[in-house]
């Protein structure tokens, strides 16, 4: 069995896109790391845990929002855009709210929670992982409306 070397210590991302399905909306987050772009809940994987509880724990640490359900429906090995040398797995998990579902900012780490749709979140400043995850999603959304 071969075994893939990776150049640098890999590093585990979640991303989630939960949704309230009466309104159509889900929440993007901007963090004080990053003022100037929106971006999915999530963030690192830490060393003790499964990339479902780093799911649910970065929704919960940045929006305060309780999924009903998260399941992972993308992964991928991505080179990050400014340091080729770093490889990140990242993983998106996709889930419902449950209705009436109200974000609360973190203020440690977050400056804004929208709920927001995929017309609108498109429109925004995006992060570059979000924006890929979200164009990417957009066609499956379509169909919600």
């Amino acid at each position: 069995m071969s075994t893939i070397l990776f150049p640098t210590p890999l590093r585990r991302v979640v991303r989630t896109l939960v949704c309230d399905l009466e309104t159509r909306k889900f929440p993007l987050v901007r963090a004080k790391k990053r003022p100037t772009v929106f971006e999915l809940p999530g963030g690192k994987v830490d060393p003790s845990e499964d990339v479902e509880t780093a799911a649910y724990r970065e929704m919960f640490e940045e929006t305060g929002l309780v999924p009903e359900f998260l399941t992972c429906k993308y992964r991928k090995f991505r080179h990050h855009p400014t340091d080729p040398s770093i490889i990140s797995e990242h993983f998106l998990f996709f889930g419902t709210l449950p209705p009436a579902s109200v974000p609360r900012i973190n203020p440690k780490e977050i400056l804004e929670v929208r709920m927001t749709t995929i017309y609108e979140a498109l429109e925004l400043p995006l992060e570059w992982f979000s924006s890929s995850y979200l164009h990417r999603v957009r066609p499956a959304t379509a169909r919600l409306h």
